[in-house]
């Protein structure tokens, strides 16, 4: 899936994208998925501890952060 965000030439934000993303060593795609991450994180109030798994794969499932692969 993909997000197209557009802002008009005068605003500074993208700007500010660039300088952060830098200061980071991340590209600014990194950075806005992190911004989102950390957003809605927030927003559905996700707490720890994480559920321990025996795979990484399981483990993303398991905290919701993949939907598990369908096995038709």
């Amino acid at each position: 899936m993909e997000y197209h965000i557009a802002f008009d030439d005068r605003e500074t934000l993208p700007s500010l994208i660039e300088k952060a993303a830098n200061e980071l060593g991340l590209t600014q795609e990194q950075l806005i998925k992190r911004y989102i991450t950390e957003g809605i994180v927030n927003h559905f109030d996700v707490e720890g501890p994480a559920k321990s798994a025996d795979t990484l794969e399981e483990f993303f499932v398991k905290n919701h952060v993949l939907f598990p692969v369908d096995k038709e």
